[in-house]
């Protein structure tokens, strides 16, 4: 009897570890989700190497006003964290809670950062 009751313990603890880690995953597949709906439709100014460069994330999940970067896809990764996708290179930007602001390392290694300039979709 004992032994039964160990087992069914035991399985009442293994399920409410893996429900909690379900939990964790749905909420932070969410969390994306409301982070790209809160980035969508944005443009931004990009300065990298003391220069300013202005793209936007377009709803079809690909860069606009930067010709320099068409063909470049973005999507978001996890909450406050967007990679951008050249093909052969990544680059991930990191955002700040509130979503005004980025740092990232730029395609050559160099440090970049990027400021929300307005909403054109929403």
């Amino acid at each position: 009897m004992l032994r039964v009751i160990s087992v069914f313990l035991f399985s009442l603890l293994v399920m409410s570890q893996a429900s909690a880690e379900q939990s964790k995953n749905y909420e932070k597949v969410v969390d994306a989700v409301a982070f790209k709906s809160k980035i969508v439709g944005t443009t931004w100014s990009y300065r990298w190497r003391d220069r300013e460069y202005i793209f936007s994330f377009s709803p079809d999940g690909s860069i606009e006003k930067l010709n320099s970067w068409s063909g470049v896809s973005w999507v978001v990764n996890q909450p406050r964290e967007v990679i951008l996708d050249a093909g052969s290179q990544k680059m991930y930007l990191f955002f700040n809670s509130e979503a005004l602001r980025f740092k990232t390392v730029d395609w050559d290694g160099q440090r970049a950062t990027g400021v929300r300039v307005f909403e054109d979709y929403q």
